[in-house]
């Protein structure tokens, strides 16, 4: 098997954005590209086969087993074309993220994309704020002025190498790019970051988005953690309860 990109028949894919969701810990990149996939009513357009990917079986919401693959939705916002590309699983070799990025670059900028953005989280200052890099300090003063902070240290960023190499070559060829990271104390996914990555990016980018359906989201994982709370707090009480009162020792 090679490397391809499979466009579907009857797909004009013209946009001068994209956006990465990138799978970093937290997956606030995921969350944020899948809601906006999802809210958008983005058309799948689009989608990457490679040796490159691990080999490994991914299962879906219906149990049927797949490929890893890259996905490349195309969505209109506000009258705005952009692309969305979805990943699950991370690409670490050297040779293989190279010749994906290079393939990738040509196929996102022989369709008119000249910016390129990365949604992605991590442990950053564990402030729990949105922090954004650039190719330029003059291009990240829409999104300072929506409530980003740039980033601390650009030599330990949690992208995987595909999406660093990505990067490279926009920036290259003088693309804008820019990274969007959402701080994260956990690896578990969080929406809240992904929210608030989300929230940043509308007001940096004058993109107007409905976060109603992401905020219902927020709220029912906010009840299932204080259940599981409740439940592990009424679990310690009831050993307490059991456990005699003075501890027993031998020796």
């Amino acid at each position: 098997m090679e490397t391809r990109i499979i466009t579907f028949d009857g797909s004009e894919v013209k946009a001068s954005i994209v956006i990465e969701a990138s799978p970093t810990p937290g997956a606030a990149g995921l969350i944020a590209g899948n809601f906006l996939i999802e809210s958008l009513e983005a058309k799948k357009v689009a989608e990457v086969v490679s040796p490159f990917f691990p080999q490994i079986s991914l299962i879906n919401d219906q149990g049927i087993a797949s490929r890893p693959k890259i996905e490349i939705y195309l969505a209109d916002v506000q009258g705005r074309k952009i692309l969305l590309m979805s990943r699950n699983f991370p690409v670490e070799s050297n040779e293989g993220s190279h010749i994906l990025a290079r393939k990738l670059y040509e196929f996102l900028a022989e369709r008119g994309v000249v910016e390129y953005y990365v949604f992605a989280s991590g442990r950053i200052t564990g402030e729990r704020g949105v922090y954004v890099s650039s190719t330029s300090i003059d291009e990240v003063k829409s999104f300072l002025a929506a409530g980003a902070r740039l980033s601390p240290s650009l030599e330990s960023l949690p992208v995987d190498k595909l999406t660093g190499f990505l990067m490279m070559f926009f920036a290259r060829e003088k693309k804008r790019v820019f990274l969007l990271l959402s701080d994260t104390p956990s690896y578990f996914p969080d929406p809240l970051a992904a929210r608030r990555l989300l929230e940043v990016f509308s007001r940096g980018t004058q993109l107007q988005l409905d976060l109603s359906k992401l905020d219902a989201e927020i709220e029912k994982q906010r009840r299932v953690m204080e259940e599981v709370e409740q439940g592990a707090l009424g679990l310690a009480g009831e050993r307490e309860e059991k456990s005699p009162r003075e501890p027993f020792y031998i020796g």
